[in-house]
């Protein structure tokens, strides 16, 4: 695996910032797919449960291994997702296991035993895939928050510039971040990646039976912000929390760009 500590300062500073979730039930095989992963932040899981407990906004790439999803494998792809439809899903597979039953499952495959080398390129590339998306999602969804702050009435001003202040630093970061990588990657590399963004999207506008993420509390809460696209219900390790705070019976304020959402059915108002 290429050493992440050679690149540059700004893709340093972005793979860094995301991480590796490896959800496997052998204690001996997960810590040594973790030392595998020089310079990499990796979560462990040994159950669905704790995959889910374990899983938040900084994962670029999850480790499943069938071992621990087995049925619940559509269940959970569905669920990681949706709160980050960029996350590089690799299966772990029984090497005597037909691979075709897994295939639609993953964006890529890994059969046992586990090899050094072809794990490593596998996460490597895959680290590089998730960790870009979420960058170039971040700017659009940033570009067009400040473009809507533009917009602000003049007793609004002093409040604008200053979120406008904060947000334009940002977005200044996250563009020498992404020449870094774009001067690391192929034209072949970025259409690749674009294929696997397009199957989660086609993946996640399919009809779905599951009803896990419909409870009463939050029947109708957006998964993202309407406003700001920012993600919900997902641990973003930093003051925006969870992306929102609940203000009422469906009625949540996002902790980015503090627009007000009624999260009613069909008609997520935007205040």
């Amino acid at each position: 695996m290429t050493d992440v500590n050679r690149q540059s300062s700004e893709w340093l500073e972005a793979v860094r910032a995301h991480s590796v979730l490896i959800a496997e039930e052998s204690d001996a095989l997960r810590e040594l797919l973790s030392n595998w992963l020089p310079g990499v932040d990796t979560h462990a899981a040994t159950s669905v449960s704790e995959l889910h407990a374990a899983f938040d906004a900084t994962v670029a790439v999850a480790i499943l291994s069938e071992t621990v999803v087995d049925e619940s494998a559509t269940a959970v792809k569905t669920r990681i997702l949706r709160q980050n439809p960029y996350c590089q899903l690799v299966g772990v597979v029984p090497r005597s296991a037909s691979v075709m039953p897994h295939e639609e499952r993953y964006d890529e495959l890994i059969q046992r035993p586990v090899f050094k080398e072809e794990f490593q390129e596998t996460v490597e590339y895959r680290l590089v895939a998730g960790t870009y998306s979420n960058l170039v999602s971040e700017m659009f969804d940033l570009n067009s928050t400040i473009l809507a702050l533009e917009q602000a009435t003049a007793d609004e001003v002093s409040e604008r510039d200053e979120k406008l202040d904060t947000l334009q630093a940002r977005y200044d970061a996250l563009d020498e971040q992404l020449s870094a990588f774009q001067a690391h990657l192929s034209h072949d590399t970025l259409v690749k990646i674009l294929r696997t963004n397009k199957r989660h999207s086609e993946f996640l506008a399919e009809p779905s039976g599951d009803s896990e993420e419909e409870t009463t509390d939050g029947k109708y809460r957006p998964q993202r912000c309407p406003s700001c696209r920012l993600p919900w219900d997902v641990d973003h390790r930093n003051d925006l929390g969870v992306g929102y705070t609940q203000l009422g019976a469906d009625v949540y304020q996002c902790t980015r760009c503090n627009a007000v959402i009624h999260g009613l059915a069909g008609d997520q108002r935007v205040y």
